[in-house]
Protein backbone atom coordinates (compact mmCIF):
# COMPACT_ATOMS: atom_id res chain seq x y z
CA UNK A 1 0.00 0.00 0.00
CA UNK A 2 2.91 2.37 0.52
CA UNK A 3 3.70 2.15 -3.21
CA UNK A 4 0.30 3.26 -4.53
CA UNK A 5 -0.54 5.54 -6.14
CA UNK A 6 2.63 6.10 -8.08
CA UNK A 7 3.60 9.50 -9.46
CA UNK A 8 5.37 7.90 -12.43
CA UNK A 9 3.51 9.33 -15.41
CA UNK A 10 5.34 7.79 -18.34
CA UNK A 11 2.55 5.67 -19.84
CA UNK A 12 0.86 8.24 -22.07
CA UNK A 13 1.39 11.81 -23.26
CA UNK A 14 -1.01 14.19 -24.98
CA UNK A 15 -1.38 17.88 -25.71
CA UNK A 16 -3.38 19.71 -22.99
CA UNK A 17 -4.06 23.47 -22.66
CA UNK A 18 -0.64 24.40 -24.03
CA UNK A 19 1.22 21.78 -21.99
CA UNK A 20 2.17 18.17 -22.56
CA UNK A 21 0.08 16.07 -20.15
CA UNK A 22 1.57 12.76 -19.00
CA UNK A 23 -0.30 10.14 -17.04
CA UNK A 24 -0.52 6.57 -15.86
CA UNK A 25 -3.34 4.64 -14.16
CA UNK A 26 -3.08 6.63 -10.91
CA UNK A 27 -4.90 9.90 -10.10
CA UNK A 28 -1.68 11.90 -10.65
CA UNK A 29 -1.05 13.71 -13.92
CA UNK A 30 1.83 15.99 -14.85
CA UNK A 31 1.85 19.06 -17.05
CA UNK A 32 5.16 19.61 -18.85
CA UNK A 33 6.63 22.55 -20.69
CA UNK A 34 6.21 21.56 -24.36
CA UNK A 35 9.77 22.64 -25.26
CA UNK A 36 11.87 21.57 -22.27
CA UNK A 37 9.56 18.78 -20.95
CA UNK A 38 10.17 20.13 -17.43
CA UNK A 39 7.28 19.31 -15.06
CA UNK A 40 5.44 22.58 -14.44
CA UNK A 41 2.46 21.21 -12.48
CA UNK A 42 1.61 17.94 -10.74
CA UNK A 43 -2.16 17.52 -10.40
CA UNK A 44 -3.89 15.05 -8.08
CA UNK A 45 -7.33 14.40 -9.57
CA UNK A 46 -8.60 13.25 -6.19
CA UNK A 47 -8.48 16.94 -5.20
CA UNK A 48 -10.58 18.17 -8.12
CA UNK A 49 -13.07 20.81 -6.98
CA UNK A 50 -15.70 19.19 -9.19
CA UNK A 51 -15.28 15.63 -7.88
CA UNK A 52 -18.21 14.40 -5.77
CA UNK A 53 -17.12 14.22 -2.12
CA UNK A 54 -18.35 10.62 -1.97
CA UNK A 55 -16.15 9.43 -4.87
CA UNK A 56 -12.91 7.72 -3.86
CA UNK A 57 -10.84 7.50 -7.06
CA UNK A 58 -8.98 4.20 -7.31
CA UNK A 59 -7.69 4.18 -10.87
CA UNK A 60 -8.18 5.70 -14.30
CA UNK A 61 -7.07 4.90 -17.79
CA UNK A 62 -3.69 6.19 -18.93
CA UNK A 63 -5.07 7.05 -22.35
CA UNK A 64 -6.97 10.32 -22.10
CA UNK A 65 -7.27 12.10 -25.43
CA UNK A 66 -8.32 15.37 -27.00
CA UNK A 67 -11.16 15.32 -29.52
CA UNK A 68 -9.62 17.25 -32.42
CA UNK A 69 -12.99 18.65 -33.52
CA UNK A 70 -14.29 19.94 -30.18
CA UNK A 71 -10.99 20.48 -28.31
CA UNK A 72 -12.36 18.57 -25.29
CA UNK A 73 -9.99 16.26 -23.38
CA UNK A 74 -11.65 13.01 -22.14
CA UNK A 75 -10.66 10.20 -19.81
CA UNK A 76 -12.35 7.46 -17.74
CA UNK A 77 -11.78 5.90 -14.34
CA UNK A 78 -13.28 3.92 -11.50
CA UNK A 79 -13.45 4.11 -7.74
CA UNK A 80 -15.87 3.74 -4.85
CA UNK A 81 -19.03 5.75 -4.36
CA UNK A 82 -19.45 6.02 -0.59
CA UNK A 83 -22.76 7.92 -0.68
CA UNK A 84 -24.64 4.95 0.81
CA UNK A 85 -23.97 2.62 3.75
CA UNK A 86 -22.51 -0.02 1.43
CA UNK A 87 -19.96 1.50 -1.00
CA UNK A 88 -20.56 0.76 -4.68
CA UNK A 89 -18.17 0.68 -7.59
CA UNK A 90 -18.45 3.98 -9.39
CA UNK A 91 -17.30 4.73 -12.92
CA UNK A 92 -16.54 8.31 -13.85
CA UNK A 93 -15.77 10.41 -16.90
CA UNK A 94 -13.37 13.34 -16.76
CA UNK A 95 -13.27 16.07 -19.34
CA UNK A 96 -11.71 19.46 -19.82
CA UNK A 97 -13.07 22.01 -22.27
CA UNK A 98 -10.82 23.83 -24.76
CA UNK A 99 -7.82 21.59 -24.11
CA UNK A 100 -6.86 21.45 -27.79
CA UNK A 101 -3.90 22.96 -29.58
CA UNK A 102 -2.81 26.53 -28.87
CA UNK A 103 -0.89 28.70 -31.29
CA UNK A 104 2.92 28.84 -30.89
CA UNK A 105 3.83 31.35 -28.20
CA UNK A 106 0.31 31.46 -26.76
CA UNK A 107 0.42 31.18 -22.97
CA UNK A 108 -0.74 27.86 -21.49
CA UNK A 109 -3.98 27.82 -19.53
CA UNK A 110 -4.05 27.70 -15.74
CA UNK A 111 -4.57 24.04 -14.76
CA UNK A 112 -6.73 24.71 -11.69
CA UNK A 113 -10.39 23.70 -12.00
CA UNK A 114 -9.81 22.14 -15.40
CA UNK A 115 -11.13 18.68 -14.50
CA UNK A 116 -14.87 18.14 -14.37
CA UNK A 117 -15.79 14.71 -13.01
CA UNK A 118 -19.18 13.03 -13.32
CA UNK A 119 -20.14 9.78 -11.57
CA UNK A 120 -22.26 6.93 -12.89
CA UNK A 121 -22.87 3.87 -10.73
CA UNK A 122 -23.03 0.38 -12.15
Amino acid sequence: MNNFPTRNSLVSATYFHGYILTMNESPFVHLHDPLTLEVIHELDLRKSKNKPDTLRIATMTAHGMVDKNSGIWWNLGCGLDTSSTIPKVGYFVMWSDNAGFKAPGEAPSTPQARFLIGLSQN
